[in-house]
């Protein structure tokens, strides 16, 4: 018996059993018709696929397989990773964002809470999970209005200390539960803050390797920077999920349709922010408007330094910096993501730049990925960090809700 693997774009694999001994289902089974009874295993996938098929005519020698197409469109330098079946009852990308962020409990793995200043005498607010010394660390930067404590942090944070890192979950500013204390706010192409967490990490585990992960905003920020600082950055390895690449297009499309579902609560709690902070600093722009767009324009953009939205935009899209990066980078996307549309994604500029991989799967929604069994995206993300830090991922199964026997407790 011999066993080959065909693939076609990448989405279609075909696992085919050639049989050494006369037809055993000679007596009636047509090709591309089922076979009774027999299935047959596709490595790559480490799946058992049913059922068999005949793919020719020969009852002498006939050749058995299996078609299917796992979900994902696939370019990466990972040895495996799992395929994405998604939840049987999220049927579009709408269900997979709104699903995973209503209905998931979000614990809390975080150790420790630590504030460090930055070079503008303001503040970051950083919530720590501290693993045995050496061990790699791991620094996460969540989605906009998000904070560290968004379920895609925390699933991600545990998983990551079921491995003994260290992991770091920042807050951008104002995201942490208080105000922080300059007029300013955070945006999709602030990278000072993010060198100077990155400093403190360096600081604080000379000895450990750094890796970083970045949803949506925070995808996109932490791009921006692997593309700024190129060669000199001190990651080891860096994932994405869901990044806005071109932010312009991003806010059209977020004002459109069902998508202005998400658009109103953005907005809604970026107005809070506002109100909250004129209240000490007056001489902030004022919001009258009912847009994504409108906001950048009218206040993102004077407050960080630009002349308007679109300049904002053209600016700090992470697009163009992806040509920049010489760090090993993962870019999670989907296809169905309803917030980022797939006609987003820069695949030719991606695949132009060894240094980055990419995984779009067929399925899912905006950083949320409601897969069976659950923990799709952590484990992809952590089976990567594994490889790029040269160790190895451990089989334990992490969720957030129980307690995890291998998070160590000390500080």
């Amino acid at each position: 018996m011999t066993l080959r693997f065909l693939s076609k774009d990448h989405t279609h694999i075909l696992a085919v059993r050639r049989a050494e001994t006369p037809d055993p289902f000679a007596g009636g089974t047509e090709p591309n018709q089922p076979v009774p009874g027999v299935q047959l295993t596709c490595p790559p996938c480490s799946r058992e696929l049913k059922p068999a098929i005949r793919l020719n005519y020969n009852r002498n020698t006939p050749i058995l397989g299996v078609q299917h197409k796992p979900d994902r469109f696939l370019t990466t330098d990972l040895n495996h990773i799992p395929e994405f079946r998604p939840a049987p009852w999220c049927f579009n990308g709408h269900v997979h964002t709104i699903g995973r962020s209503l209905l998931t409990r979000a614990g809390d793995p975080y150790h420790k809470r630590i504030e460090i200043a930055t070079p503008d005498g303001d503040f970051l607010d950083l919530d720590i999970i501290k693993a045995p010394s050496r061990r790699p660390v791991v620094v996460l930067f969540h989605g906009l209005e998000g904070s560290s404590k968004r379920y895609y942090m925390t699933e991600l944070a545990t998983a990551l200390a079921g491995q003994q890192y260290t992991v770091i979950g920042v807050n951008f500013r104002g995201c942490s539960g208080r105000m922080n204390r300059k007029p300013r706010f955070y945006h999709s192409g602030e990278t000072e803050d993010l060198d100077t967490v990155f400093r403190w990490v360096r600081e604080r585990f000379p000895n450990s390797p750094i890796g970083a992960a970045g949803f949506s905003l925070g995808g996109n920020a932490l791009l921006k920077s692997l593309g700024e600082r190129q060669g000199d950055h001190p990651l080891k390895a860096a994932a994405t999920v869901s990044v806005p690449y071109d932010l312009a297009l991003g806010a059209r499309h977020i004002s459109e349709g069902f998508n202005r579902i998400y658009e109103y609560n953005f907005i809604r709690t970026m107005k809070q922010k506002l109100k909250e902070k004129r209240q000490q600093f007056p001489d902030l722009p004022e919001f009258r408007g009912q847009t994504l767009y409108a906001f950048d324009d009218q206040v993102t953009a004077p407050v960080h330094g630009f002349r308007d939205a679109d300049h904002y935009y053209e600016t700090c899209s992470s697009q163009r910096f992806l040509q920049h990066i010489r760090t090993p980078t993962l870019l999670v996307h989907s296809r169905q993501d309803p917030i980022c549309p797939p006609d987003m994604i820069p695949v030719e500029k991606i695949d132009a730049n060894a240094s980055l991989s990419r995984l779009i799967t067929g399925q899912g929604g905006h950083v949320g990925f409601w897969s069976r069994p659950s923990g799709w995206i952590n484990r992809t993300l952590v089976n990567f960090f594994a490889k790029k830090f040269d160790v190895e991922a451990s089989e334990t199964e992490v969720t957030t809700n129980k307690k995890n026997k291998n998070i160590p407790q000390q500080w």
